[in-house]
């Protein structure tokens, strides 16, 4: 059975945007660009301590939704 279109096209919206966050996290090990929690600069250290394991969760639970 056809899944219906917006059902693949929002599936394939959560696989890239998992993939996004597993780059951001990948740019951060490489300390390339800007750290930024609430709207604030931190330190390379900070985020991947602090928001590192958030977003790659997030992006596991958007990988298999995709």
């Amino acid at each position: 059975m056809k899944k219906p279109l917006a059902i693949r096209i929002l599936s394939w919206f959560a696989g890239i945007s998992s993939a996004g966050m597993f780059v951001s996290i990948a740019l951060a090990i490489l300390d390339i660009g800007p750290r930024l929690m609430g709207g604030e600069k931190v330190t390379r250290y900070e985020w991947l301590h602090i928001a590192a394991p958030l977003v790659a969760m997030i992006g596991c639970l958007m990988a298999s939704i995709a």
